[in-house]
């Protein structure tokens, strides 16, 4: 019970996942689970791309955090994402993670850059290994192999798209469904930047 409260004043940036796309994921995501048993399976609801990941924050820091993103977000436009496949991290045939797999934007890098460092002097810790965008499906394995190797493209994902118009700021709450609660929305307004 104590590590769950300490987990609610824990928060991320990232950008949620289209409405239309979610149950797309969650069928490849099925698909895949037939075979292999997870501790946790995302919910379609919380389906998302992590920007940066900020943990807890006391409230000035928060306040400037949102400050920042703020300014960020107003210089970049959008750009579109797409889906490529599925993925793991750890072992091919069961994965520690399971994950639906991005073709690469600079749109998206760059954002997580710019963001990063604009986050970074108010406290953030950073993480050292190179970002690496995905959205997850299940994590934790317990048993069971997955009925293909990975990476594999699913052909119900690959190439589905949608336009990334803003960055979100969400609160951990693992006692709810969904576990991701969006507290505030960073729009993008300016023509300044663009990425394909």
């Amino acid at each position: 019970m104590g590590r769950r409260r300490f987990m609610s004043n824990h928060y991320f940036l990232g950008i949620p996942v289209a409405d239309a796309l979610r149950e797309t994921l969650n069928q490849a995501a099925r698909s895949y689970l037939t075979a292999a048993d997870y501790k946790r399976k995302t919910d379609a609801r919380d389906y998302h791309i992590t920007l940066l990941f900020l943990g807890a924050l006391a409230s000035e820091q928060r306040t400037a955090i949102v400050q920042a993103v703020h300014q960020t977000s107003a210089n970049w436009t959008p750009f579109t994402l797409a889906l490529s496949g599925i993925d793991g991290f750890g072992d091919r045939r069961h994965p520690r993670v399971l994950f639906a797999s991005l073709k690469e934007t600079r749109g998206l890098t760059g954002l997580q850059a710019a963001i990063a460092q604009a986050v970074a002097p108010l406290g953030v810790r950073l993480e050292n290994r190179p970002y690496h965008p995905h959205i997850t499906l299940a994590k934790r394995w317990v048993s069971g192999d997955l009925p293909m190797q990975l990476p594999a493209v699913h052909h119900g994902l690959a190439g589905k798209q949608w336009t990334v118009s803003a960055v979100s700021l969400f609160q951990v709450c693992p006692d709810n469904l969904p576990n991701y609660q969006q507290i505030c929305l960073f729009p993008f307004q300016s023509e300044k930047r663009e990425y394909s």
